[in-house]
């Protein structure tokens, strides 16, 4: 799955939209955990000679190397060189960050809460480091187990005077400061979603979607589905009405066990819509149609914890036991 733009994935803020009831558990608020989040965009751009740039790299590796794909280059001295070049045309980009997060504490809060509940779930997780940085719309996140680095730039919103080239409307839309901590998980749900990638079906591509999400919504409770998969709030009004028609359209067309790659994309993949369902079905909705099988999954098995959902890798099992059935409408 491509996620080069994955939502391109505060308490009261996320609460209030949508009505989404949000009430977090007393033993996971009560789990130790503080984020500080080091802003290393502001010593980088006090560069002033490609040694500056050059040092900097030295001193973030894993920054470097991951974030800013050093290890492509034949040498630190040419990316420092490019960079130190490229610094003096991010100066207004810079300040339209500042002006939006010149105060971090909202997230740094809200990735405190977050983490809690990683740590909840699963215990021996460790809680990655946070960084963020401005590169002119190179790279908006990137999260493994020891590093967490957020392109800022990315997520400015959409007054921003600078957007990413070439990324059309209904991806853009979610270059918001409300999607960088759910969108942050969705990538870490990687580490955790075991997949069985010998099956090549629709099924297995929806189920796998879907526990991303579950995973995402266990992390951050009080975001909106909206802001976890990334769907308009009138879209997803759209979808859960017509949620019978949706579903009757993969069962009728005999989707769920197809396997031709460009079927499976106008269901899986980025599209302002699916026209083969109809003109206000948003792209994806393989995606949130696997989600709601997740759900009913775990509604009809409160046995199963989220470890354990997160480790099945049989598409067909889960379908099975969630005893999915769309809302009537």
């Amino acid at each position: 799955m491509n996620r080069n733009y994955a939502f391109l994935l505060i308490f009261f803020a996320f609460a209030a939209c949508e009505n989404k009831e949000c009430e977090i558990d007393p033993e996971i608020a009560a789990i130790p955990m503080e984020v500080s989040i080091e802003r290393k965009e502001v010593p980088l751009f006090k560069s002033t000679t490609s040694g500056d740039v050059r040092a900097f790299l030295e001193d973030n590796p894993t920054l470097a190397d991951y974030f800013l794909d050093a290890n492509q280059y034949p040498s630190d001295s040419v990316l420092a060189n490019q960079m130190i070049n490229l610094i003096p045309h991010l100066d207004s980009l810079q300040m339209e960050v500042d002006g939006k997060f010149g105060d971090i504490s909202w997230l740094e809060s809200q990735y405190a809460s977050a983490f809690q509940h990683l740590k909840y779930y699963y215990p021996t997780a460790k809680t990655p480091k946070v960084q963020t940085m401005v590169t002119g719309f190179y790279r908006d996140i990137y999260f493994s187990d020891s590093l967490l680095v957020i392109g800022l730039d990315f997520f400015i919103g959409e007054d921003s005077k600078y957007k990413p080239n070439n990324v059309p409307a209904y991806i853009a839309r979610r270059f918001k400061p409300d999607y960088i901590v759910p969108a942050s998980f969705f990538f870490l749900s990687d580490y955790y979603n075991k997949v069985d990638y010998g099956d090549n079906t629709l099924l297995n591509e929806m189920i796998t979607a879907g526990k991303t999400y579950y995973f995402t919504e266990r992390m951050v409770p009080c975001a909106p589905d909206s802001i976890i998969i990334g769907f308009s709030e009138e879209e997803l009004r759209e979808v859960h009405k017509n949620e019978d028609v949706v579903w009757a359209n993969f069962v009728q067309n005999q989707l769920l066990y197809e396997t031709e790659p460009k079927l499976i994309n106008k269901f899986m993949g980025e599209r302002p819509n699916v026209y083969e369902i109809g003109e206000k079905c948003p792209g994806r909705i393989g995606a949130w149609v696997g989600w709601e099988i997740v759900r009913s999954y775990m509604e009809n098995n409160p046995k199963v914890t989220l470890q354990e959902l997160m480790e099945e890798d049989d598409p067909k099992k889960i379908f099975t036991l969630s005893k999915y059935r769309p809302n009537p409408h």
